[in-house]
């Protein structure tokens, strides 16, 4: 008979945990709300490019992790990404921003053209000066 009891209570405690596990794996998969991004700053690319080189802590501490709207010209196209340099810049200018974009706007991709004059809006994910300085939007929106 004690046997049968502490099977019963295994059986139990095997059940109770399988519950719960159940239960935190419903919890797990609930889908939450995305949360909705602030409306963009307006900065000047000319303005953050002079910033970092002048001082590259200053200009990091303020830029990255904001979300921003900028203007520039493009000055390449890639499957993934695009880059854009300040309006205004001549055809040697490299330093600029690199727009890394959504799969779902690839297919926008096809009208942009090089030399157009085009408003990305992302956050600012990095600033790098390798060669040159090159500010990285991701995700970034264009339209």
């Amino acid at each position: 008979m004690y046997s049968s009891v502490l099977r019963n209570k295994s059986y139990s405690l095997v059940l109770l945990f399988v519950i719960v596990l159940v239960t935190l794996g419903a919890v797990a998969c609930e889908v939450a709300e995305p949360t909705p991004l602030p409306n963009p700053t307006r900065v000047d690319l000319r303005t953050i490019l002079d910033m970092r080189d002048a001082n590259e802590v200053a200009a990091d501490a303020k830029y990255i992790g904001m979300y921003v709207s900028m203007d520039g010209k493009i000055n390449e196209i890639h499957d993934k990404d695009f880059g854009i340099i300040p309006t205004g810049s001549d055809e040697y200018q490299m330093a600029g921003a690199k727009c890394k974009f959504d799969k779902s706007q690839s297919a926008d991709l096809i009208n942009l053209r090089k030399g157009q004059t085009i408003t990305v809006v992302g956050l600012v994910k990095d600033i790098s000066d390798f060669m040159f300085t090159t500010i990285e939007l991701k995700p970034c929106k264009f339209d």
